[in-house]
Order: structure tokens, then sequence, then C-alpha cells
């Protein structure tokens, strides 16, 4: 499996440490394949980097996002393309855990099933 990692990069100066935490933890984890951006050259254009993650993500199985991703626009609009490509997507917490949409999903649906019958949710 190929997993594309996704969070902010701009304007956060430990990027580099958190991209390769996770990507150790996903290698570990999963025994995949990882791309991992934060190992390009800081001296690429804004466009050609786009490009380059654009097509990282078409051709990645899946995606791990960080907790960061919502704090970029960047990181927002490929965690977006990946969605809308049907990449399965996974969740890595700040405690480099990972979480797929899918379990984030079923305790949500859980939560508010015990909401709906009047039990306090945990």
């Amino acid at each position: 499996m190929l997993i594309y990692i996704i969070g902010s990069i701009t304007n956060d100066p430990d990027y580099r440490e958190k991209f390769d935490k996770a990507e150790e933890m996903l290698r570990a984890e999963s025994a995949c394949d990882v791309i991992n951006p934060a190992r390009r050259s800081p001296d690429l254009e804004p466009r050609i980097y786009a490009e380059l993650s654009h097509s990282a993500i078409l051709k990645a199985d899946a995606i791990a996002h960080l907790w960061t991703t919502c704090m970029s626009f960047g990181a927002t609009f490929e965690y977006r393309v990946a969605k809308a490509a049907g990449k399965e997507i996974y969740h890595i917490t700040p405690e480099y855990k990972l979480i797929s949409k899918r379990q984030i999903e079923s305790d949500r649906r859980a939560r508010a099933a015990r909401e709906a019958k009047g039990e306090d949710a945990p």
C-alpha cells in the first residue's frame, strides 16, 4: 500500500519533525510505502509543489492526514482532492496514533445513538 501524508507545512517550523514521525509510525504499523512531502526541497515553486502533490495523491492508495491539516489551505485542499478521488483516509493524532475515517465515523454514530437514547456520552 502507498500512503501520502498530508499536513500543514507553511508557517509550521516543526513540520519536518511531524511528517518524519508520521512516516516512521506508518512504516512501523502498516509496513507500507510512504510519500512524505516534507522531504521535498523547500525551494520548490508553489506551482510545482502543488503539481507534485496532486500527482502523488492520485497515485497513492490512501492518505494519512496530520492533525495540522485544517491549519493550512494547501493541506485542506489536498485532503479534499483525496476525498473526491475516493482514497482511503486515515487521521494521525498528536500522539501519532492512526485512526481510520471509518473508525471515526463509527464512533460518531455510536455516540449519536447513545445521546438519542439519553445516555451520557463518554
